[in-house]
């Protein structure tokens, strides 16, 4: 009969040692946890472009606090598998770039040509950020499929690095 020692047990001197036979044991990691890997490993990439941009916005205004807070949403959505949070983030994402796109465009075309060549560093500063937070939508939408198909044991052995991928 076998059975889990408690912590005490562990220590007794009068417990024999077994061995186990671990053949049974599947190594391979299925594809679902490599790929769940592989796009936090990609996020966390484009999260290095998009935390640094909404640093740049904090300093031409205060309001602009607000994409960090979800940025540590995305963060901790990544690090933890977490769904909720990264679905906040990718509503946050994906409304922030087509409310910041739409003002910023609307104003741009109705304005003179001279003023639109002093607009230049601010178009190019919103055209990175769109194009990097679509990428980063189209991952967490991805991430979030991956993590629906992983059960809550294997999730929690990956954020706890019981599990590692190496990639050679």
């Amino acid at each position: 009969m076998a059975r889990e020692l408690g912590a005490s047990e562990v220590l007794d001197p009068g417990l024999e040692a077994i061995e186990y036979n671990t053949s049974f044991v599947n190594t391979e990691l299925s594809h679902e946890i490599s790929r769940a890997y592989y796009l936090s490993y990609v996020l966390k990439s484009l999260q290095y472009i998009s935390f640094p941009l909404s640093l740049i916005y904090c300093g031409t205004n205060f309001l602009f606090l607000l994409p960090l807070f979800f940025e540590i949403f995305g963060l901790l959505g990544r690090w933890h598998y977490n769904k909720k949070f990264l679905i906040i983030y990718l509503i946050y994402i994906t409304g922030i770039t087509v409310i910041r796109d739409y003002f910023f465009f609307f104003n741009y075309f109705l304005i003179d040509l001279e003023k639109k060549n002093d607009l230049s560093i601010e178009l190019f500063i919103i055209f990175i950020s769109t194009i990097v937070n679509l990428c980063i939508s189209i991952k967490i939408i991805k991430f979030i499929h991956i993590i629906v198909r992983l059960d809550h044991i294997t999730i929690e052995r990956i954020v706890n690095n019981q599990i590692n991928i190496i990639y050679i």
